[in-house]
């Protein structure tokens, strides 16, 4: 997450939010307790690999609930999410990144 405060909030849910920081051109994607630091290539790949999530992937039940675990092989720290998580973030960073488009063409 970048410390410089020179961002502008693309999306936000009831979950979620992605904003872009205008000095690092770094995405930040805050979901739930989560956050995590994204560049636009970066973010649209986690986007592509939530979309390729099918039914057997959430197969970790916890608190009461089928979940996926999406995690970095070379970490231990996963990110839980259900089928209505997945679906809520694929929406915001789709969003997020279209409007950073619509962004770009009106400040460059």
């Amino acid at each position: 997450m970048c410390a410089i405060d020179d961002f502008v909030v693309l999306t936000q849910s009831e979950n979620a939010q992605i904003t872009f920081c205008k000095q690092c051109k770094s995405f930040s994607l805050a979901f739930k307790s989560s956050c995590a630091s994204f560049s636009a290539s970066e973010l649209d790949q986690f986007r592509k690999m939530l979309e390729t999530l099918s039914p057997v992937d959430y197969n970790y039940h916890m608190m009461g609930e089928a979940m996926a675990i999406i995690r970095n092989s070379m970490s231990s720290l996963g990110l839980c999410l259900t089928p209505d998580d997945t679906q809520e973030l694929i929406g915001v960073i789709r969003e997020s990144l279209t409007l950073f488009e619509a962004f770009e063409v009106i400040y460059r």
